[in-house]
């Protein structure tokens, strides 16, 4: 393993100079954290995308903060705490065409607003989001689990969440072969790259 690819507990990781992913994995971190790594860091320095792209990102999570705010004294928990960044913009790729992101959701807190003014932005096609943000996002409902492997005994919801956090954790760390542009492949298959767990306090 090069120095590269050696995570410092302190630091966010580095991109592998070989490949121009991060080393396999999860990585948590700040907004700020996150934006110094894909955004501010002097490799991107004449990047013509990645600002931008970044500005609609916190323009797009600001319509949840103000949710949150709006019906703070309703919400049993935060609306969102954290989101999954990973495709090209989580590379040394100059200019990607978008960001790729799983929202976080938290379903009671979801559940406490519904039909409310400014919920309908669950029902948001994800081809309009893209178009307007830059965001190609897509959301991981969230709901507490206490014994995760008893799955006889779940609700249908929880099953869900299980399934869709392990199914995002195996997406973000797959990688195409080069030149492919169909769908995944078995080849495909195998962790090859890590992506960022922005997390909000």
């Amino acid at each position: 393993m090069s120095s590269e690819q050696v995570r410092d507990q302190a630091m966010m990781p580095t991109f592998d100079v070989g490949t121009g992913h991060l080393p396999v994995g999860r990585y948590s971190c700040s907004p700020d954290e996150a934006r110094a790594a894909l955004v501010d860091d002097p490799r991107f320095k004449n990047s013509q995308t990645r600002a931008d792209i970044w500005s609609n990102f916190e323009r797009y999570l600001a319509l949840f903060f103000a949710l949150e705010d709006k019906y703070a004294e309703d919400l049993p928990v935060p609306l969102l705490d954290r989101v999954w960044l990973g495709g090209s913009y989580v590379s040394a790729k100059l200019d990607p065409r978008n960001m790729d992101a799983t929202l976080h959701i938290n379903q009671a807190a979801k559940d406490a607003i519904k039909g409310r003014p400014g919920a309908g932005i669950f029902a948001r096609s994800r081809d309009s989001v893209l178009e307007e943000f830059k965001l190609s996002r897509l959301f991981l409902n969230y709901e507490p689990v206490v014994h995760v492997f008893r799955l006889n005994e779940l609700e249908e919801s929880q099953r869900n969440y299980l399934a869709g956090r392990g199914a995002w954790d195996d997406w973000w760390q797959r990688c195409r072969a080069d030149g492919e542009r169909e769908g995944p492949t078995l080849e495909t298959c195998p962790p090859r790259r890590g992506y960022l767990e922005v997390v909000f306090e």
